[in-house]
């Protein structure tokens, strides 16, 4: 698996919102605050926020008091499904995939499609498993 710089920012700036929610879930952090952070580029973020926030991962809020913060608990946010939400399946080619199946080269070998299976199944636990609150 080989995560895009979006989604690894996004796991950032979840990161830094996870730590934040702990402190004081009812607090906003700026934007501002999250890219120095976590060196992201301002506009760059800005664009992750929105995906973030239209899948319900996060919330906004304009004005003095305003910026984002988490919607649901961390302990209930895997890094899966934030990773889905950026780079899509798991799976580490298109026909091992449980739902964006399609064929690929790979097929032609049994052993093979066995080898990758076992791979995403392995990268689904893990992934499943772990949630923002387990590394904070």
């Amino acid at each position: 698996m080989k995560l895009t710089n979006r989604c690894q920012y996004a796991l950032l700036a979840m990161l830094t919102l996870t730590k934040a929610y702990k402190s004081d879930r009812n607090k906003f952090y700026t934007t501002k605050r999250i890219a120095q952070a976590n060196d992201i580029p301002k506009e760059f973020l800005e664009k992750i926020v929105a995906l973030l926030s239209n899948c319900g991962l996060v919330e906004s809020q304009k004005g003095v008091a305003g910026g984002l913060r988490l919607i649901k608990n961390p302990a209930k946010i895997s890094i899966a499904e934030i990773i889905r939400e950026f780079d899509g399946p798991l799976a580490p080619v298109s026909c091992v995939s449980k739902y964006k199946y399609e064929t690929c080269p790979l097929e032609r070998s049994k052993s093979l499609t066995f080898l990758f299976k076992r791979i995403r199944n392995i990268q689904f636990k893990i992934l499943s498993k772990t949630t923002l609150a387990d590394l904070v």
